[in-house]
């Protein structure tokens, strides 16, 4: 974990004389203070823009991921993305970002049911983008890395497959780096530290029953571990204006297509053979208009996410954390 130090030199204004001798030789409880006082700012700065962001029906399933609607066909896609991966012998690691992320937020589901319970602002936005990402990315890496291929003889069977290619930049897209750093924030406690501390505090009804050493803790853990990738991934739906219901309509045309082929191994006279090809031959087509469109706008929605968060970049001098600061630090405390 960071500290104190490394915080300060990172979001203020060390190069401005009174700042610098502000953040100096204070006391814990001055620490937490500041502290405080940063991470609302960089919250607030963050939560204007969720209200312009479609969770869909994420927040009624209030903090258990499988009653999301078309959960089970989510968790379908990830499999059948998995097996084709795997069938080409390609890296698994980047589809089970997205399988990891899924199973640490329903690992979870008692921890945010409680902050639903409580109507915990912040840990309710970290659940709901957190989900929205999960969805987002399995119809990101279908619209980058598969490919409906037809058949070079007589058939018009189509095959689905995979574009190693596109597939392997995929790891370094937006939403799979911060799916591993927030697997990374589970693995290490970060994310039950922080949210189970402001739990607490909810519950106290003031900061005052926690420590001052807690506090710190808290207020570093969320500044240097959570914000970052809640922040990135906020601003990248924010500017993608992306319909949730778009997300899935692509999954169930990977879901189709597989379900197509499956049913083709079965006996069949030619009359459903037929059929079965012209329903492949539909889907193949609404898949290649919703892909090429999905892929480029997600692209573009990431560059626009990842310019405006540099723009928005800032370093914070003493009194935009504080009511008044005079050279007397009881000012702000």
């Amino acid at each position: 974990m960071q500290t104190f130090g490394e915080v300060a030199y990172k979001y203020f204004n060390v190069h401005d004389n009174v700042t610098l001798e502000a953040l100096t030789g204070i006391t814990e409880e001055e620490q937490s203070k500041i502290l405080s006082n940063l991470t609302t700012k960089l919250y607030n700065a963050i939560m204007d823009k969720v209200d312009d962001i479609d969770y869909g029906n994420i927040p009624a399933t209030r903090g258990d991921i499988t009653r999301l609607e078309n959960y089970e066909d989510l968790v379908d896609c990830t499999n059948i993305i998995k097996d084709i991966v795997e069938y080409y012998h390609q890296d698994p690691s980047i589809i089970q970002t997205v399988i990891d992320a899924i199973n640490n937020i329903k690992d979870r589901t008692s921890l945010f049911e409680k902050i639903f319970a409580t109507n915990l602002e912040f840990g309710i936005t970290i659940y709901n983008t957190m989900v929205l990402s999960c969805v987002s990315a399995i119809s990101f890496l279908i619209s980058t890395s598969i490919d409906f291929i037809r058949h070079t003889d007589s058939t018009d069977k189509f095959d689905i497959s995979l574009d190693r290619v596109g597939y392997k930049k995929s790891k370094d897209y937006l939403l799979l780096k911060n799916l591993r750093h927030f697997n990374s924030s589970c693995s290490n406690g970060n994310i039950d530290k922080a949210l189970n501390q402001l739990l607490d505090t909810n519950r106290k009804n003031f900061v005052g029953e926690l420590s001052v050493p807690v506090m710190i803790i808290i207020s570093i853990t969320i500044i240097t571990s959570i914000i970052p990738f809640i922040r990135e991934l906020i601003y990248f739906f924010y500017y993608a204006r992306q319909s949730i219901s778009d997300y899935f309509a692509i999954q169930a045309d990977l879901l189709q297509m597989n379900a197509s082929n499956l049913d083709n191994t079965m006996d069949a006279d030619a009359e459903d053979i037929k059929r079965t090809y012209e329903k492949q031959n539909r889907i193949a087509d609404k898949f290649r208009k919703i892909s090429n469109f999905m892929s480029v706008k997600l692209k573009k929605s990431e560059a626009e996410a990842e310019k405006n968060i540099n723009a928005d970049e800032k370093k914070y001098d003493i009194d935009d954390v504080s009511d008044s600061f005079d050279g007397d630090l009881s000012a702000y405390l």
